[in-house]
């Protein structure tokens, strides 16, 4: 069995809240109101590990949504994911989104940026 270093205790740290996501904050059990320095850095690496083990959501671009991407033409095509073929090829954005939700009604279809957006690439996914 392991021995706690000195003045420590098994469970030397206590639960202070939890974040949305379900990750657990803890700070270290002290009597004073001020953490040394290793304690603060021992909290912030376990809280970092309970981050790390929890899943992450796909990137847009992995999804089987249904896509509206662009044609070189300026056109857009209406395709679901590994398909060959496009399902339908439409003049507009807005008319390739109502296609898309047409093919399939209780997903959100994904539409390839046109243009740089703020705090977005070109050619990223985005949610309609």
């Amino acid at each position: 069995m392991a021995k706690t270093p000195k003045g420590k205790t098994a469970g030397s740290y206590r639960t202070v809240g939890q974040t949305y996501d379900g990750v657990r904050v803890v700070a270290p059990k002290t009597k004073s109101k001020t953490f040394t320095e290793a304690e603060v850095r021992r909290a912030i690496r376990k809280a970092l590990n309970e981050v790390g083990s929890s899943p992450r959501p796909k990137p847009l671009g992995q999804t089987d949504a249904v896509r509206v991407e662009p044609t070189d033409d300026g056109r857009y095509k209406v395709k679901r994911k590994n398909a060959k073929r496009a399902s339908a090829i439409v003049d507009t954005q807005k008319e390739g989104i109502e296609r898309a939700r047409e093919l399939e009604p209780g997903q959100a279809p994904i539409v390839k940026r046109v243009r740089r957006s703020p705090g977005q690439k070109k050619g990223t996914w985005r949610k309609t």
